[in-house]
């Protein structure tokens, strides 16, 4: 008995609201080429591998292609096409290849033909262009990627546009201030790199040294993902795949449901956009009701994304010294150095001090003369590349201010 599509669907109960939907996978190297073939296996035979780059000898060693030495030089995606249709027979062939980069294919593509997007080329200008580009409001969006040296595993899953993978980036290091697996990530991380990068967005090297085995046993919980992503339980968010931590071959999972980041553009430069968490915001809000007719404020703790001019609000810190009437805030100090040395060493300096927020019970929600002298004050001189954020905000309105030299 051959095995065919049907064969292979029915072996690994895959469901139909998969194996229905063109899928394509962005980036045919090591995590890109074993979730492809994971998929396959599965019977998910309607794929379009997208990969401009051939194969070198060192591929060999953890790439899910059958190949050899003397295949050197050749288009991955194309080598990748080739053995996956020696693998069934008695079907028609429905695999897509296109040898172009990433950004590029989705660029001048139309993408309403595809039910699912998967990015595994583990770069972050991909990541940025993927959310830049609006997607039809049902297809899903993947991104797979490797960390701390290989032993922490990535897979963020998105519907349409609503949603950036650099808010689930932040959202990860929201989480680290708390969470001690996140943050035991993000330390481990750190001494992963001589560089100073973005954490959690791909290797650090032309060739991150990590072993097929620890590749294929993220790619395979990846896939699982994926084979999953259009089932009726099924959610946005972001699973963490932890190996060997607690012991060689140990696999700690972790699933996180997607965060709600807010967008809004900077009242007096529109360039500029704040991403903020909705929980954050909605605390603000209610921390204003509370005190109703008298001011109140507090420090706002971030990233922020200078050549994409975007601001992230991940966290805040509420003084207890603060001094507040209808007409006047006087921000407190007491406690703040402590907790400004602590959301720095938890997120591993990724998120710091961006500026404050404070509430306007009778005034109009701009900035007075005392906050502009504020800003000037306190506010600029700790910035330290000359950008930084004013949030006023009344019960149920916000508006943001870019602060700047």
């Amino acid at each position: 008995d051959y095995p065919n599509y049907v064969t292979a669907r029915d072996l690994s109960m895959t469901p139909k609201s998969i194996y229905s939907k063109r899928i394509a996978i962005l980036g045919c190297g090591a995590v890109g080429s074993k979730i492809a073939l994971h998929l396959f296996r599965c019977g998910i035979d309607q794929l379009t591998l997208v990969d401009y780059d051939t194969l070198e000898p060192h591929n060999l060693c953890r790439h899910a292609l059958l190949s050899t030495p003397f295949d050197k030089g050749r288009n991955k995606a194309e080598l990748l096409k080739e053995t996956f249709n020696k693998m069934f027979i008695g079907v028609l062939d429905h695999i897509e290849v296109e040898k172009k980069n990433a950004l590029n294919f989705l660029e001048h593509t139309d993408l309403t033909k595809y039910g699912v997007i998967i990015d595994a080329t583990a770069s972050a200008a991909v990541m940025h262009g993927i959310d830049a580009i609006e997607f039809p409001s049902s297809t899903k969006i993947v991104r797979a990627c490797l960390s701390a040296g290989g032993d922490v595993g990535i897979t963020y899953v998105s519907t349409g546009s609503k949603r950036l993978f650099s808010d689930y980036y932040t959202e990860v290091l929201r989480q680290a201030i708390t969470d001690d697996d996140f943050f035991s990530w993000l330390d481990q991380e750190r001494k992963n790199t001589l560089e100073d990068v973005r954490i959690g967005e791909g290797c650090h090297s032309i060739t991150m040294k990590v072993s097929d085995d620890t590749i294929s046993s993220h790619a395979a919980l990846m896939s699982t993902v994926i084979r999953k992503i259009n089932e009726p339980k099924s959610t946005d968010g972001f699973l963490l795949s932890i190996a060997n931590d607690m012991y060689p071959g140990s696999m700690v999972t972790i699933w996180s449901d997607a965060p709600d980041y807010l967008d809004h553009e900077c009242v007096n430069n529109p360039q500029w956009h704040v991403r903020i968490s909705k929980i954050l915001l909605d605390a603000i809000r209610k921390e204003t009701r509370v005190y109703g007719k008298k001011e109140t404020g507090g420090y706002l703790f971030g990233n922020i994304d200078y050549k994409r001019h975007i601001i992230y609000v991940a966290e805040q810190f509420i003084p207890v010294d603060s001094r507040h009437s209808e007409s006047e805030l006087c921000l407190g100090k007491k406690g703040f150095p402590e907790f400004d040395k602590h959301i720095m060493r938890r997120t591993a300096n990724q998120l710091y001090y961006i500026g404050d927020w404070h509430s306007h019970t009778i005034a109009p929600l701009v900035m007075s003369e005392t906050d502009i002298s504020t800003s000037c004050d306190s506010v600029l001189p700790a910035m330290p590349n000359g950008i930084g954020l004013c949030v006023i905000t009344k019960t149920s309105d916000t508006k943001f201010f870019l602060l700047s030299k």
